[in-house]
């Protein structure tokens, strides 16, 4: 008995002497396959509710094969790329035939099997696939702004074609999440979409309990109380945060980077003495670049430090405000220096 992994959480089994124990998730093919279709849609329904690893048996690895490689095309293979998949899997000296196979095999556009190709996209990109194999969450949140932005530019342009490609590329990197959490044994993707039903039906009782809200502001308002945000909090706007660390990621990819944090106190202090020799020198253009130089290397010091640099930012610009309000709220009661350190105290 012969067991090979086609993708994550499908493997093939030929087994021409006793036959595997027919478990849950297991698929055994018939001797004689009159409707390829029908066994590929089989698959992907069993992929989409076996939790467990999917095994296809069969008795012949002429079956075995052609089924891989049906399965590899419908993932998104060429028929190139997936004999010489096969070719790796199976252990093959070359890369198997099928010219004799004419019909075209896809699966259907139902949400649940188009759903569950994408997922298996993503892990087959997490696998195979440098870039994707070396991102991490944090990466990812930060390029999400981009496409975020993206995003919005369709809808404003009411672009629908644009509008439905740009939300693919956020469950793309939604999906890479929930992967990458799957890696680490962190949560899976059921996890993720238990919770956010959950959440979304405990902060909707007009729909789904006793209450009986009829306004939209009321229902915000409610929502907002149950999700405990502040209303005073101010939405963050685009910046150009997410080119700067998209271009000293893509650096660092090419080689192209600091290997310790901390390597670059060094940068910051050259940085900033050729600030200072553009301050003296009274060029606006000149001190324009050097802020910008200066800029550009804390933000690259806080992607080394996996710090978000527009969350930080924030976070003390909000820490700035409560100070800068207490002491205009008790301005005359001392001085300025006075007021401002015991700001610190009183509201951090």
């Amino acid at each position: 008995m012969e067991r090979y992994k086609v993708v994550k959480g499908l493997d093939v089994c030929v087994d021409t002497d006793t036959p595997c124990q027919q478990e849950r998730g297991h698929i055994r093919l018939p001797a004689v396959i009159n409707d390829w279709q029908q066994v590929l849609e089989d698959v992907w329904k069993s992929l989409l509710t076996n939790e467990d690893t999917t095994v296809v048996i069969t008795s012949k690895l002429e079956d075995a094969l052609l089924f891989s490689n049906l399965f590899l095309q419908s993932l998104g293979y060429t028929s190139q790329r997936a004999a010489l998949e096969l070719q790796s899997i199976f252990r093959l000296s070359e890369p198997p035939s099928f010219e004799n196979i004419s019909e075209q095999y896809s699966l259907p556009d139902a949400v649940g099997y188009q759903f569950m190709r994408f997922k298996k996209v993503v892990e087959t990109l997490r696998e195979k696939c440098p870039w994707d194999r070396e991102v991490t969450p944090y990466q990812l949140v930060t390029l999400s702004r981009e496409e975020l932005s993206e995003l919005m530019e369709a809808i404003t342009k009411e672009d629908t074609d644009n509008y439905a490609e740009e939300l693919g590329d956020l469950w793309l990197h939604l999906l890479l999440h929930s992967v990458i959490a799957e890696e680490n044994a962190a949560f899976k993707l059921v996890d993720v979409f238990n919770k956010a039903s959950e959440k979304a039906i405990l902060r909707h009782p007009h729909v789904f309990a006793s209450d009986h809200d009829s306004d939209a502001a009321t229902v915000l308002s409610k929502w907002q109380e149950r999700k405990g945000k502040n209303n005073a909090e101010e939405t963050v706007p685009a910046n150009v945060f997410v080119w700067a660390l998209r271009l000293q990621d893509e650096a660092h990819h090419h080689g192209l980077d600091w290997e310790n944090p901390m390597e670059l106190r060094d940068k910051l202090e050259e940085e900033f003495e050729e600030l200072s020799s553009a301050y003296e020198s009274k060029e606006p253009d000149k001190l324009k670049e050097e802020v910008g130089d200066l800029l550009f290397t804390v933000v690259n010091l806080a992607r080394l430090l996996n710090v978000d640099p527009e969350d930080a930012l924030l976070h003390s610009s909000r820490k700035f405000q409560k100070r800068l309000k207490y002491v205009t709220e008790h301005e005359g009661e001392s001085d300025i220096e006075t007021l401002w350190e015991k700001s610190k105290n009183e509201v951090g």
